[in-house]
């Protein structure tokens, strides 16, 4: 049974969870690999109102491109002020693997949606960030949603025909394409799974939909029980969002 859930609008909560969390915490750093599109912005909202330290502008813009390229000293100096990221380079490949042997003593949580939600949530969001002119966050440089999506689709071999010519929103519109996305999704999920087979400790796999409270988030990190909010549901659209009912806005990002 979950414990009853905190007020975190009343003063001093949150700074007694965040101090309570530096006093538990057995771990280096935290990591969430779901794949884009599967709450991941919710999971570092989790993060914030714990007390961890993340801002995924900072690591996602100074690490990404270099970590798809195989080099990851710029993730590794990145993180070096955070204790938590999400979402890109670590929601894309086996970034994860790179990552466990360059933080040992880490923590996984891989965010999981029903497969065609994922896939529907997916083409739609980046469909939107393909069409010309589309708002794109300020931390990140013309091209770069076009840049890392044909990167993860060309692992596929029956894309290979997407290596020339611009990426748009009729690619994501494709059978064949939309076919290949799934089945990465849920083979990427499958490896992730076994690679952490022997280490679950290490790994926890949640729907963040179908959490009412983080509760099992707040077990698998290994803090008291006692802390416990509501789940926080959402959108990565927004920069600003409003976490709890009742609970100030918090930026997740500058």
């Amino acid at each position: 049974m979950s414990a009853p859930l905190l007020d975190l609008s009343q003063p001093g909560v949150r700074e007694r969870i965040r101090h309570t969390c530096q006093a538990f915490r057995s771990w280096n750093r935290c990591f969430g690999i779901g794949a884009n599109k599967t709450g991941t912005t919710s999971l570092q909202a989790v993060a914030v109102l714990l007390g961890l330290r993340a801002d995924q502008s900072v690591v996602e813009a100074a690490a990404t491109v270099q970590a798809l390229r195989g080099n990851y000293r710029p993730l590794v100096e990145a993180m070096a002020g955070f204790d938590f990221h999400q979402d890109l380079p670590c929601s894309q490949g086996s970034t994860y693997v790179a990552v466990d042997a360059l933080f040992p003593g880490s923590r996984f949580i891989l965010t999981v949606r029903e497969p065609r939600a994922w896939l529907a949530s997916f083409v739609r969001h980046y469909s939107r960030d393909l069409t010309p002119g589309a708002r794109q966050e300020p931390w990140l440089f013309p091209g770069y949603v076009e840049l890392w999506l044909r990167h993860s689709l060309l692992q596929e071999p029956e894309l290979a025909h997407l290596e020339q010519g611009p990426l748009g929103p009729h690619h994501l519109a494709d059978g064949e394409v939309q076919a290949a996305l799934l089945r990465a999704y849920e083979r990427r999920n499958q490896a992730i799974r076994a690679y952490f087979r022997l280490r679950p400790a290490d790994l926890l796999v949640i729907d963040l939909s179908q959490e009412l409270d983080v509760a099992s988030i707040v077990r698998f990190l290994g803090l008291p029980g006692w802390i416990n909010f509501p789940m926080p549901h959402l959108n990565a659209a927004g920069g600003e969002q409003r976490l709890v009912a009742g609970l100030p806005p918090i930026r997740l990002a500058p």
